[in-house]
């Protein structure tokens, strides 16, 4: 018998939040989801043909409740280049979860900006969620106070 308290030998399961989901779709395979004719739509497709990286694609206009608003940032985090779509970061620019199509047009209700937000950008986020750009995080965090942890957006518009 071994000296001190008998250990358990097994790896204990993550919590369910740290478990990772299947990645999303690289662009290979993604081409391999293309469709050859109007009779061979494949359904992990949505009608504008982007990845539906999602069971529960948003695709209607109109409010989400709960959504998860967070921002990101260059001076603090580091993310200063790209964006997902090809472009340079900018203050005001929308990550947005893979349940909401780049291109996605919408509006945080409460926001104090009164910004109209555009997904360019992705992350590793949960759904629904909207992580906004700042330069400065100290601006970051004043906006996030006003805005709250939770919040409603209005799509206006989907590509």
């Amino acid at each position: 018998m071994p000296d001190g308290p008998e250990t358990d030998t097994e790896t204990p399961e993550p919590p369910g939040a740290l478990v990772e989901a299947d990645p999303p779709p690289t662009p290979a395979s993604i081409e391999s989801l293309a469709r050859t004719s109007d009779a061979d739509i494949h359904p992990a497709l949505t009608v504008s043909g982007q990845a539906a990286l999602s069971r529960h694609q948003i695709r209607h206009k109109g409010r989400l409740y709960g959504v998860n608003i967070t921002f990101y940032d260059c001076k603090g985090q580091g993310f200063c280049g790209g964006m997902y779509n090809g472009r340079k970061v900018y203050q005001g620019a929308a990550a947005c979860s893979w349940n909401l199509p780049l291109g996605t047009r919408f509006y945080i209700v409460g926001d104090p900006t009164k910004r109209t937000y555009t997904c360019e950008d992705r992350g590793l986020l949960d759904e629904t969620w909207v992580d906004v750009f700042w330069n400065e995080p100290r601006d970051g965090w004043i906006w996030q106070s006003k805005v709250g942890r939770y919040a409603s957006i209005e799509v206006i518009s989907l590509p």
